[in-house]
């Protein structure tokens, strides 16, 4: 799309919160595109708060404000059961369904790629119904009759975690129980072996197998053929590394010199980060003479070539099989990062535990902390289950310059320097080891009952995040001691090298249907960010008709690949050159607006660093101003705000796009409204309230700048319960079972053991 032909589109971003209607014209001034920066920044985040929960409301005032999360990237939802289990039914109608509405109302659905949840949402989702169609499926396929039972059901209990059912969001509204199979994460970083193997599914990969099988023969008419397949195949799949590879090997045999240099930049490009495997393959012995294609070898990434490569997350991409990138509909899945910040009911943490865990988790962010990666070699099937896994992760931690520590414990003994731990162990008491964990660090242990947090058996998840973890996970239904539930070791690895805890987590995780994730999503502590400067705008300048911005990263420690513009949370500019922007202002409504101008890091991890500038435009001299008498109000009063503007018919407050009062229309003296807000609806912590006033016909909206106001009140330092005592009920007869059917997993390196 050229430039000036953009300037003739508008992107309208309407969202409708009860009464108020938010309209916003803004000029697409650039080459647009649905994909932006991995690596993830607040823009790329939504936080959905529990509206009836005084907890939840908590979290996420603090959250948003440290974490400078847009006010239309915050979704309040109600009518929220106060229980750890629902059913499905009810997080669909309830969570999932209305979430996904309000990203594509907000016109954000294309830049959010984590839903985070705020404290008070059911963690456990019964998914009954899915397991009984994926079973269905394993007979049909089988052939085998309905009464029977598959061998390897204990696999698959009836209840899945909020925030892996987030993370496959299209499967789980689809009712598509492939989400539940222990190889469903296409973005898990699979054994570098399938890179090359497994690509595609269906006929694309029957297609690329036939291609490849010819390349012993370099030469002759299905030689051809096979170059013209694989060329065919990478036209429609642009991210995929395999394909590219495959195409410089049959370069480089055929003496086409240029072309394997083309070919492989570009497989370089899209993640194949092996240089001592491919200075391996023979195939490159004769263009290797060439100083070209030896000094673009020499400058390959030199991954060990064991998994898939480290790479940051994007909603937008289709993730094939291999975990690389596909571009055709049906070749790849597209998923949500997400987690859970908190759980302050039952045996999580309390709420000042929570507050405390997520301001370090925050703070740590490109601290590059120092200390140690601790994996326990202990005894027992819940270490066993992971032992094979450390030793490579020990080597490349070291590799990185890192610290990294195996224990015979299942605890490290007084260690103040806890950047990671991996451990297998049902029962433990962190506080008597004596030991401190980092700011940011992922600590991990393997058990049943980690993510059960209404059940007083083993300890859960929480000790590790109460204890200052940035992040920790467990099951919420009995999982066995099966490897691909679980994080695997990389995950250290992953974070290690800048990867977001969310990022680090499911790129760990082949199978993660039932894993309950806690923590900062956004947690970075390892990553170098990007820096820019934005010239042509001052923060709280009056702006009006043309701007023209420029982007300066001459201070920035990594190179940068692509500059993002977003205005009031859309994006709506995005260009790999960083040229002058010309910003037509004149094509905002008149009030506060907020500018993002985000940069991307030039590799796979691509983390994003920004400058936020608010400013306000004034092209028809119309102005709304919001007035307060104090900053900080008690939980048990109204706050009294007032309200002037020299437009429009009706007025309304909100709080991150969430109307927190009736409505007034403008009086024709233009006097002042006054707003009467319950200090408790707004939620404990740091609040930001704007007014928004719109025309008679409800097409033409101004906001005011913020205020940001503290609510104070109590914080809980002591747990509190919300489940009901369980009934208890005569144990039922067992029957008999009429037979059962083996179902091999299509990935062989999972590990099922029990």
């Amino acid at each position: 799309m050229s430039t000036k032909s953009a300037q003739k589109r508008f992107l309208i971003a309407a969202a409708r919160p009860r009464a108020v209607m938010f309209v916003m014209a803004i000029a697409l001034l650039g080459t647009w595109s649905a994909e932006c920066s991995a690596g993830g920044g607040p823009e790329n985040v939504a936080v959905i708060v529990n509206g009836d929960s005084a907890s939840s409301k908590l979290i996420a005032n603090h959250y948003i404000r440290l974490r400078k999360i847009p006010a239309r990237n915050v979704i309040f939802l109600t009518g929220i059961p106060d229980r750890e289990k629902t059913d499905l039914d009810t997080f669909k109608t309830k969570i999932l369904a209305p979430i996904l509405k309000q990203l594509e109302l907000r016109q954000i659905r294309h830049s959010v790629d984590y839903i985070v949840y705020s404290a008070d949402f059911p963690t456990s989702i019964s998914i009954l119904r899915h397991k009984n169609l994926l079973f269905d499926e394993i007979r049909k396929r089988s052939g085998a009759p309905k009464d029977r039972q598959v061998r390897s059901s204990y696999l698959y209990k009836s209840y899945a975690s909020i925030n892996a059912l987030t993370y496959f969001a299209t499967a789980a509204l689809a009712d598509e129980p492939g989400y539940i199979r222990l190889d469903a994460n296409s973005y898990y970083r699979v054994p570098a072996r399938q890179i090359l193997a497994s690509p595609f599914i269906g006929q694309q990969q029957q297609k690329y197998q036939a291609a490849i099988k010819t390349f012993d023969q370099q030469s002759g008419e299905s030689f051809d053929h096979a170059i013209a397949t694989l060329e065919k195949l990478v036209k429609a799949n642009p991210g995929q590394a395999a394909v590219s590879y495959w195409l410089a090997k049959f370069y480089a045999v055929r003496g086409d010199i240029d072309l394997s240099i083309k070919w492989l930049t570009d497989a370089v490009q899209n993640g194949w980060n092996f240089r001592e495997q491919t200075k391996q393959e023979k195939a490159f012995e004769t263009v290797r003479r060439n100083p070209l294609f030896r000094g673009l070898e020499d400058n390959i990434p030199d991954e060990p070539f064991t998994f898939a490569p480290t790479r940051g997350f994007k909603h937008q991409r289709r993730w094939a099989i291999n975990g690389m990138l596909n571009g055709e509909d049906g070749q790849g899945n597209r998923f949500f990062l997400s987690t859970v910040l908190a759980v302050t009911r039952n045996l999580g943490t309390t709420e000042q535990e929570a507050l405390d865990q997520l301001q370090a988790s925050i703070g740590a962010d490109e601290s590059k902390p120092e200390g140690a990666f601790y994996f326990s070699l202990g005894k027992g099937v819940r270490n066993a289950t992971r032992k094979s896994q450390i030793k490579p992760v020990v080597e490349a931690l070291k590799a990185m310059g890192k610290k990294a520590v195996t224990l015979k414990s299942d605890l490290p003994d007084d260690a103040s320097d806890i950047c990671g731990l991996l451990t297998g162990t049902s029962k433990f008491d962190f506080a008597s080891s004596g030991s401190k964990i980092v700011p940011g660090a992922i600590c991990e242990h393997l058990t049943s009952y980690g993510g059960r947090l209404s059940v007083p058996t083993q300890t859960k998840l929480s000790e590790f995040i109460r204890y200052g973890a940035a992040g920790s996970s467990g099951t919420v239904t009995e999982p066995h001691a099966v490897a691909a539930k679980f994080p695997h070791a990389m995950i250290h690895v992953h974070y290690a090298r800048g990867c977001s805890l969310a990022e680090s987590f499911y790129q760990s995780v082949a199978g993660p249907f039932q894993l309950l994730i806690v923590g900062d999503a956004l947690c970075q502590p390892y990553a170098t960010r990007p820096k820019v400067k934005v010239g042509g705008i001052e923060p709280n300048q009056k702006v009006s008709k043309k701007v023209k911005l420029n982007f300066d990263v001459s201070e920035s420690k990594v190179p940068v690949s692509r500059v993002e513009v977003y205005v009031d949370g859309v994006l709506f500019y995005r260009n790999h050159e960083l040229d002058a922007l010309n910003f037509d202002a004149s094509l905002l409504s008149d009030g506060y607006h907020e500018m993002r101008v985000v940069v991307t890091a030039n590799d796979l991890i691509e983390s994003s660093g920004r400058q936020i500038i608010p400013f306000t435009v004034n092209n028809n001299e119309r102005s709304v101003q919001v007035r307060c008498d104090k900053e900080n109000w008690q939980e048990s009063e109204n706050v009294i705000i007032e309200v002037t503007s020299n437009f429009g018919a009706s007025v309304s407050v909100v709080q991150n796009m969430r109307s927190v009062a009736p409505a007034q229309q403008m009086k024709d003296d233009k006097r002042p409204l006054r707003f009467k807000i319950p200090a408790q609806l707004l939620g404990r912590g740091p609040v930001e309230l704007q007014a928004v006033v719109t025309d008679e016909e409800n097409a033409y909206a101004i906001s005011s700048a913020p205020i940001y106001l503290d609510i104070e009140g109590p914080i809980a330092t002591t747990k509190r319960n919300t489940e009901r005592p369980k009934r208890t009920r005569p144990k039922a007869a067992s029957s008999a079972s009429n037979g059962t059917i083996q179902w091999t997993l299509r990935n062989p390196s999972i590990d099922q053991g029990s």
